[in-house]
Parts: structure tokens; C-alpha cells; sequence
């Protein structure tokens, strides 16, 4: 039996909060450790980054201790910038895009001298 498109949605949502909630779960475990372990981890070195059909609907917040994680639309990691959309955009900066071109050509012939 086929489900309908409104109890598809739902179910789709249901799934969100449950992820969210073992999110959390981890987070707060993670927190623990740290503790336990003299780690400080600082949640405005990170951030929450949503991607897919439902990016745009509001997820509460998450904690890492007693701060907030932000939730971001774009995010730069490794000189690569991500979009949050329905699906994954993904830019890379002129600067980065030199560089692998020059990783590659020096991959290149580096084995064509061998």
C-alpha cells in the first residue's frame, strides 16, 4: 500500500526530529567526555548546515554544553564554500581552483619522469 504525499511528509518529519534528538544525544556525549577529559569545545568554531528537501524548515537549536551551535546557509571549509539548498551547492574560490590545478599538473609530471 502506497503512502499518500501528506503522510510521506510527515513521516519525513518525524525522522528529522528523531535524527535531531540523537544529534543532540551525541553532542551531549561528546560534552561529557570533554569534560572528563579537561577538553573546552567551542560551539562558535562550529555551526548546523542543513541540505534537502526540507532545509528551509525551522529545527531548533542544538547545544555543545550550556551554548548554542548557529545554524548556517553557507559554510567555507578547506577554501570550499557550500550552499544550503534542496540539494548540495558547491563553490570553489579562483585561488583554490590554481592550486589544484598545480597539485595536478606537478602530479603529472612527476610520474612521467619516473
Amino acid at each position: 500500500m502506497a503512502m499518500s504525499a501528506t503522510t510521506q511528509r510527515e513521516h519525513v518529519k518525524v525522522s528529522i526530529i528523531l535524527f535531531i534528538i540523537q544529534l543532540q544525544a551525541m553532542l551531549d556525549i561528546r560534552v561529557r567526555f570533554g569534560d572528563e577529559m579537561d577538553i573546552k569545545f567551542n560551539a562558535k568554531k562550529s555551526c548546523l548546515f542543513k541540505v534537502g528537501r526540507n532545509c528551509k524548515d525551522f529545527v531548533n537549536n542544538l547545544l555543545l554544553g550550556d551554548d548554542v551551535i548557529d545554524w548556517s546557509s553557507n559554510l567555507k571549509y578547506l577554501g570550499v564554500q557550500f550552499q544550503s539548498a534542496t540539494y548540495l551547492k558547491v563553490g570553489v574560490s579562483p585561488c583554490v581552483r590554481k592550486f589544484y590545478a598545480k597539485l595536478m599538473l606537478y602530479t603529472i609530471t612527476q610520474s612521467m619522469s619516473q
